[in-house]
Parts: C-alpha cells; sequence; structure tokens
C-alpha cells in the first residue's frame, strides 16, 4: 500500500484548482522560470495572480465553470474567490501545497451606492493560504497593485512568516477593512459557498451590479 503523506490533499489538482489544465501549468513555468525556491516560487506566483489578475467584482458569475483557476486565467480578471482559486491552484501547479479560505468581511471605504446592495458586509470572501516548511502562511491577492494605488489604499505584500490580509486601515490612516468572521482553509471549494456564490451574483447583477461598478470602478 502506498502511504500518503498529510500534505497530499493538499497538492493534487481538484475540479476548481485545476491545474492539469495546460493554460495554468504553462503560465505556471513561466512564471516560475528562474526561481530557485519554494518561497521564491510562491512569491512570483502570488505577485503574478495580484497584480496581473485585475480585480473585478463584477464579471459574469452565472455558473460554478466561472470559479475554476483555467476560467479565470484565461479572462485575466476576477473577483476575490476567482482569484484566490488561481492562486492556490498556481502554487500547487508549483510543488507547494495550497488551500482556499474564506471570510466575511466589512469595508469601510466601499460607496454606499454598493452597500446598498451588498448590506453592511461582503461575505464569502475568497483568500489563500501556502505552506512552506511546517507552517501555513495566509495572502489576500484580491487587490491588484494599479487599483490599490489608484484609491489609496494599503498594499497586501507578500510574507513567507506571517500571515499578510487586507489591511484595517488605508494609506491615510482611515478605517478600511474588519474581518467579522473567519470560515477556516479548504482542500477545494466547498460546494455550499459556491451555490451561494452563483446565488448571489445572480441577485446583485439582476439589480444592476454590473453597471454599477462600470459607473463607479471597482472598489473595496
Amino acid at each position: 500500500m502506498i502511504r500518503r503523506e498529510p500534505d497530499d490533499e493538499y497538492l493534487k489538482p481538484t475540479w476548481y484548482l485545476n491545474y492539469d489544465n495546460p493554460l495554468v501549468r504553462e503560465r505556471v513555468e513561466k512564471v516560475v522560470a528562474g526561481c530557485g525556491d519554494v518561497v521564491a516560487r510562491a512569491k512570483a506566483i502570488y505577485e503574478f495572480v495580484r497584480d496581473q489578475i485585475i480585480y473585478n467584482p463584477a464579471t459574469d458569475v452565472d455558473s460554478f465553470e466561472v470559479m475554476r483557476a483555467s476560467y479565470t486565467l484565461s479572462l485575466g480578471e476576477g473577483f476575490c474567490v476567482q482569484k484566490a482559486v488561481l492562486l492556490s491552484a498556481m502554487w500547487r501547479a508549483a510543488g507547494i501545497p495550497s488551500k482556499v479560505g474564506f471570510q466575511r468581511i466589512r469595508s469601510f471605504r466601499i460607496p454606499q451606492v454598493y452597500l446598498d446592495l451588498l448590506g453592511d458586509s461582503i461575505d464569502n470572501h475568497g483568500l489563500s493560504a501556502f505552506k512552506v516548511g511546517d507552517r501555513w502562511i495566509r495572502l489576500d491577492a484580491s487587490l491588484d497593485r494599479a487599483m490599490v494605488e489608484r484609491q489609496g489604499y494599503r498594499l497586501v505584500e507578500f510574507n513567507s512568516t506571517r500571515d499578510e490580509l487586507l489591511h484595517p486601515t488605508d494609506i491615510a490612516g482611515n478605517p478600511h477593512f474588519v474581518i467579522l468572521a473567519d470560515y477556516g482553509d479548504f482542500q477545494d471549494v466547498p460546494h455550499d459557498r459556491a451555490v451561494w456564490l452563483v446565488q448571489e451574483f445572480t441577485r446583485l447583477h439582476n439589480e444592476g451590479w454590473k453597471s454599477l461598478v462600470n459607473q463607479h470602478g471597482a472598489s473595496m
């Protein structure tokens, strides 16, 4: 009998983290070319997903398919869960154990016109975790550098020794994010959360969410 190591479950492809897709594997090979160790590979992939996959909370979410890593990579943009799934999939493709996490957060910088549709918090916000040595590190790649600089937010930098999540204040020191609940990290996107996301985005789009975001710009 083959003895499975504990990390095996966090290294293999899944339906959502489908790094067995040629598009994902080929992009990972390019991104990590020249990287000498696990930390260097993890950083290169993180910065690629954070900055090259543009944050867009108004992508069309009308099926589970749009939350697969290969779809988001081909699209070149996505909302927090799409980016978290892609990041975790690319880490696994580079031989780095990874998970997908979920939180409920509140943003004090989000325009009121968004809150009128969302309520006072954002549920099932997505983030990622990777393993270095014997420690899991959680990182949030949602907001790309260009958007952060445009809005005066604080950029979430790569770190291999401690968690780096959305910051509690912006560059000016004003309140920005607060984590209201942490739902933990998972080997794949749980089915109940995927169902909720499709239903919620369908509701938002039916209420004009996409045109609203296009008018006011992506913001958190």
